[in-house]
């Protein structure tokens, strides 16, 4: 690799690390969010399962990244991978969901109850 290439690396890398900087700026959070990344299903109270990917969590909520829009003010049944142990399953109310990018939404979940641990 030459040394044009690898700055050009650090450079696409520094600038995809300052949009999300920015973009998490931007959000107003009563709770300092974690990231953590693992694979999760949302199942919708009138029976759609969505599959999903965990982008953040917090004692209040989670961050959520999907492919399809989902309405304000709807309930469901948050089901997150764990590494040892089976799926945590939360009952969570729909915040808000926002288009993030060509195809893709971002959502914020309140947790309401934990259906196993």
């Amino acid at each position: 690799m030459t040394q044009l290439q690898v700055y050009r690396i650090r450079e696409v890398v520094e600038r995809l690390a300052d949009e999300e900087m920015r973009f998490n700026l931007r959000e107003r959070r009563s709770s300092m969010r974690r990231p953590c990344i693992r694979p999760a299903k949302i199942r919708l109270s009138h029976g759609v399962d969505l599959d999903a990917l965990l982008r953040n969590i917090s004692e209040n909520g989670l961050g959520m990244v999907h492919n399809t829009p989902i309405e304000n003010c709807q309930k469901a049944l948050v089901e997150i991978a764990r590494i040892w142990d089976a799926p945590l399953l939360l009952t969570c109310r729909l915040s808000t969901c926002k288009k993030w990018s060509s195809g893709w939404y971002i959502s914020g979940w309140k947790i309401i109850s934990f259906e196993n641990d």
